[in-house]
């Protein structure tokens, strides 16, 4: 899956909140698609990821009020959100055919948010931490390999 290079600095900032809903709804869809697999399974395993995904949920909606101002939030949000997708990636097979679709898809919108977050991050200034800049690059990193597992999954079910 592709995703948008990194935009201008100014449509950065005026992006980033909807990035990170963006990553609230993937968690929100990762937490229900746990709570239905639970009603026919009582997993201990999914009751823990359900607990994750709802960890970072909050995470990123306590986050989405700070985006806007500084680019620490915003590598904050693109990390959240790539460990979403790790997580979600990690635990699609885990999942009942009916919901592993939602799942992959909730990769797939975590990944694009953490990766779009860690674009808007690139353009730090060189008084700001180089710190950043690294962590933006691994949000990118992960969401993408979680991005490419969630694709692997779901072109081994259709085989």
């Amino acid at each position: 899956m592709s995703f948008p290079d990194s935009q201008p600095e100014a449509s950065a900032h005026s992006s980033a909140h909807s990035f990170v809903t963006d990553g609230v709804r993937a968690a929100g869809a990762l937490e229900e698609a746990c709570r239905r697999s639970l009603e026919e399974t009582q997993s201990l395993h999914l009751e823990v990821v359900r607990d994750l995904a709802a960890d970072l949920r909050r995470q990123l909606d306590a986050l989405s009020g700070m985006v806007e101002e500084r680019a620490e939030p915003r590598v904050d949000a693109a990390l959240a959100c790539a460990d979403l997708a790790t997580l979600a990636a990690c635990n699609v097979i885990q999942m009942p055919p009916a919901e592993a679709r939602t799942v992959a898809n909730a990769v797939h919108i975590a990944a694009g948010a953490a990766h779009s977050l860690s674009g808007t991050a690139e353009n730090i200034s060189k008084d700001e931490a180089e710190y950043l800049a690294r962590d933006a690059r691994g949000a990118r990193w992960k969401a993408d390999l979680a991005s490419r597992q969630a694709d692997e999954f779901l072109s081994s079910r259709r085989s």
